[in-house]
């Protein structure tokens, strides 16, 4: 069993990583290939993880009309579904928790439609779009079965 000490210490080491990776995204640095083990089942830093990666992606899109329309849209959804968690956790009973998280699914998969036009379109860095669809896609496989799970507990 872990103290307490060990808990804060790798929630420290954790702060320490992200902060590191912020920085270097405002220097201009290619986003995150991985999520550390430890973080991946914390839902609310992955969607703001990921709202973040995706708005680092498309500030390399090409500005043309079009690219702009999905860049803007695409950025909005991300954001929105981690947003839309963060109402989720203070739901006021489990059919609200229930709407909300299903709120968060559809703007997931709303994104996910977004980065497969970018990608039929060729837009963006390939490796970095691949990496924030399949992050969409575990994303939307957590938040799947999440309802799946409140609704049969019903």
């Amino acid at each position: 069993m872990m103290l307490a000490q060990d808990i804060l210490t790798i929630n420290n080491q954790y702060k320490f990583q992200r902060s590191r990776e912020l920085f270097q995204r405002s220097r201009g640095l290619r986003l995150r290939k991985s999520v550390p083990m430890r973080a991946r089942f914390d839902l609310e830093d992955r969607l703001v993880a990921f709202a973040a990666d995706v708005i680092v992606f498309t500030r390399s899109i090409v500005k043309e009309y079009a690219s702009d329309r999905i860049r803007e849209q695409i950025t909005r959804s991300s954001m929105s579904s981690a947003l839309n968690y963060g109402e989720a956790q203070a739901a006021e009973s489990r059919k609200d928790f229930r709407h909300k998280t299903s709120i968060v699914l559809k703007e997931l998969k709303e994104t996910r439609v977004g980065l497969k036009i970018l990608a039929r379109l060729n837009l963006g860095n390939q490796d970095d779009r691949n990496t924030l669809l399949q992050e969409c896609k575990e994303l939307s496989a957590i938040f799947a079965t999440i309802i799946k799970r409140t609704t049969l507990e019903n």
